[in-house]
């Protein structure tokens, strides 16, 4: 179905990529914040249920289990996988437990319940979550800190010092295992070789919530040190016939996964030194490479030509792909070597994938499937990308698609991905919900927006707020921004402006051109909540800045922005110092207003009057700018009840209504928690009904008689 940007939802995903020890949080409390019940329903979880993971030859004592669950599932893989034992053993480690972490934290996800963070073990470190007979936030007396071999030189490590991810995970794993007894010290249940405790055998170890914040320190020593390699990298792209059929969220395979292509093409961050290749394949795979390695500037347009002369045919031969990808990476001078595989359908054509595997070496594989599980080599992508320390995920949906590139992205790169689920936003929003990252000691945050039809550039796009409430700036030199057909990227480095730690708010937002706020500008019971309201505002209307900010209250009679304390002053005046604001023109009376309103030369005003009733000079001139095809952008609040002010309204978005003097307003899409009004002196009235005037104008807030309070257009 076409698009239409007044008429239909859009189908959109916020995913969120940072590098520290940190996850994204959805923006409520945990049902089950320790995980206890989560642990529990988790690994009761027959493994075909969920994707990526399989069941495996039973190697352990006694009969095969019927079906397999996690629980079970873990305690086989230590059976089948002694410690360095077979090729890539420390790569098949961080991969076998990236890939459980992964499922863990999307089961969360689909509860409702926020990711598990990052628990360092180290001396008389408490462990937050009870379990068994331990008690909440118990020493674990006898950990070991995590040796300086595996932490980077900025921490007086010596990590870039290993050759290869798979020699880290040969090494880590003793300090894994004495670890894992230590935490058993501390108290548990079931049993294990006469221990008491959970965590002291792989049989039990995961149902002890520990388990999962324990594991993740393994995926953030493995990712500091990718972080710190450039890397080549090759995406495998399947084009046998296949990839001709339709996708569940509409257009064919081929045009879902040249999409994600191009996505992460453009996920790769300017200025860095990594390169990127392709090879696709179907019945053989395409030599010379489709595209060579390619560095980041140049590799989303030579990508874009690459895709654009592949059609589907032929059958499936994954191996050939990857044997291509290997010796294209090969060739290549970056040490560290990654393949992205993408595949939609199950092998019938030699090599194989068992042929290609074993000359992989140490290079890093990411697999995606593109299809339903039954039309998929799942057991064989999953143990490929386990060999080689990576993950497999699976779609049938389009818009999905995005997002698992966006896992690998980050599975090769970085330190996580926290994702909200895929949602539509309604064509009565402007914006959506929020999605929250809470950092903490990240030094760089990607936040990826896709959606699944093309729009026209900035007709969907993201809107980011700091911790402190500040609005980042899209043109700052310091944030690189980045549109595709059906993405949006914004990448910056922390601090931000001084921003770091702390909750930082993402939404897709369609464009704004005005807000009529239903209150005079003091209204607020708290001065903060109605200045951060007018901020939020500003962001909406001003995402690449504001250069010319033309801005009149009446009765400003003071000289500086400090002295004339509104929320309107105090918003522009923090966002002047904070970037999203430029040049503030800010009239002394009336006339003044009405002159600078004739010359036109802004980008954005910002009008209140709340001080008188009478008609003014510059009635007729902000009704007819307002009213006219090429409107500036708009902050406009008018408590006057004259003919004047509401046609001013009117042309703003509103209509005036009868009720007067509302004392609280909420609505998520602005504010965090209701708001108190209040009275004010000299001010007859504080807060009053708006309507609006077109479907095109959509109420963000509600006052506390249920009449809209503020409307954006």
């Amino acid at each position: 179905m076409p698009y239409t940007i007044r008429s239909l939802g859009a189908a959109i995903c916020i995913a969120l990529i940072g590098t520290g020890l940190a996850v994204a949080k959805p923006s409520h409390e945990a049902a089950d914040p320790n995980h206890e019940i989560d642990t529990a329903n988790w690994i009761a979880l027959p493994l075909t249920s969920i994707d990526g993971f399989f069941p495996t030859p039973w190697t352990c004592a006694g009969a095969a289990p019927a079906p397999q669950v996690l629980i079970q599932f873990h305690q086989n893989w230590h059976c089948t996988n002694p410690d360095h034992t077979g090729t890539n053993w420390g790569n098949r480690f961080f991969g076998f437990h990236k890939q459980f972490l992964l499922g863990y934290d999307r089961y969360l996800t689909s509860l409702g319940e926020p990711h598990v963070q990052t628990w360092v073990a180290a001396p008389s470190a408490l462990i937050p979550p009870a379990h068994g007979g331990r008690a909440a936030n118990s020493p674990c007396t006898n950990c070991l800190a995590l040796p300086s071999q595996f932490k980077l030189p900025a921490a007086g490590g010596t990590l870039d010092g290993f050759a290869s991810v798979t020699a880290i995970g040969d090494a880590i794993v003793g300090w894994h295992n004495t670890n894992h007894g230590r935490i058993a010290q501390a108290g548990g249940t079931g049993g294990c070789s006469g221990s008491s405790a959970d965590m002291n055998c792989p049989a039990f170890s995961t149902r002890d919530p520990i388990f999962y914040r324990y594991h993740h320190i393994f995926d953030d020593v493995q990712d500091a040190w990718r972080t710190h390699q450039t890397t080549d990298i090759a995406i495998v792209f399947d084009r046998s016939g296949s990839m001709s059929l339709p996708t569940s969220g509409g257009g064919t395979r081929l045009d879902a996964a040249k999409a994600a292509a191009s996505l992460f093409a453009d996920l790769l961050e300017d200025g860095s030194s990594h390169r990127l290749g392709m090879v696709s394949f179907s019945t053989t795979a395409s030599s010379p490479a489709d595209m060579s390695l390619t560095t980041v500037a140049a590799a989303p347009a030579a990508l874009t030509t690459a895709l654009g002369a592949i059609t589907a045919s032929g059958a499936t031969s994954i191996g050939d792909g990857l044997q291509k990808a290997q010796a294209l990476v090969a060739g290549g001078t970056n040490l560290r070597k990654a393949i992205l595989l993408l595949t939609d359908g199950m092998e019938n054509t030699a090599p194989t994938i068992a042929t290609a595997q074993p000359g992989l070496g140490d290079t890093h594989v990411c697999s995606v499937g593109l299809g339903t599980p039954g039309a998929l080599d799942g057991p064989k992508l999953r143990d490929l990308s386990e060999h080689q320390g990576g993950i497999y995920i699976s779609t049938p949906n389009s818009l999905e698609l995005k997002k698992f590139f966006v896992f690998c992205f980050a599975d090769i790169f970085d330190t996580f991905v926290g994702e909200d689920p895929i949602e539509t936003l309604a064509a009565t929003s402007l914006a959506s919900a929020p999605t929250i990252h809470t950092s903490y000691d990240d030094t760089k945050l990607v936040f990826v927006l896709s959606w699944k039809d093309p729009l026209p550039k900035g007709a969907l796009r993201l809107s980011i707020t700091a911790p402190n409430g500040t609005p980042v700036n899209l043109s700052d030199a310091s944030v690189e921004s980045v549109f595709g057909p059906t993405w949006h990227i914004v990448r910056l480095r922390t601090p931000y402006r001084g921003q770091r730690d702390g909750s930082w708010e993402a939404r897709a937002v369609r464009p704004h051109r005005g807000f009529v706020n239903g209150f005079s500008s003091n209204a607020f019971a708290d001065f903060a909540e109605g200045s951060a309201l007018v901020r939020r505002e500003l962001a909406r209307l001003c995402p690449d800045g504001c250069k010319s900010v033309l801005y009149y209250e009446d009765e400003t009679t003071h000289d500086t922005f400090e002295e004339h304390n509104t929320i309107y002053a105090d918003a522009l005046y923090s966002q002047e110092s904070g970037g999203i604001i430029g040049r503030i023109a800010r009239p002394r009376d009336a006339a003044e207003f009405a002159r600078a309103l004739r010359e036109q030369r802004f980008d954005l005003i910002v009008y209140s009057s709340q001080y008188t009733e009478k008609d003014q000079p510059y009635d007729g001139i902000l009704s007819e700018l307002l009213c006219s095809r090429t409107r500036p952008r708009s902050i406009i609040s008018d408590n006057r009840e004259t003919a004047a002010a509401r046609s001013i309204l009117r042309c703003a978005g509103a209509l005036r209504g009868e009720r007067r003097n509302f004392t609280t307003v909420s609505g998520k899409e602005l504010l965090p928690t209701d708001a108190k009004l209040r009275a004010q002196d000299h001010v007859a009235v504080f807060s009053y009904q708006i309507t609006p005037t077109a479907v095109s104008s959509l109420i963000q807030l509600k006052s506390s008689a249920g009449d809209a309070a503020v409307i954006a257009q």
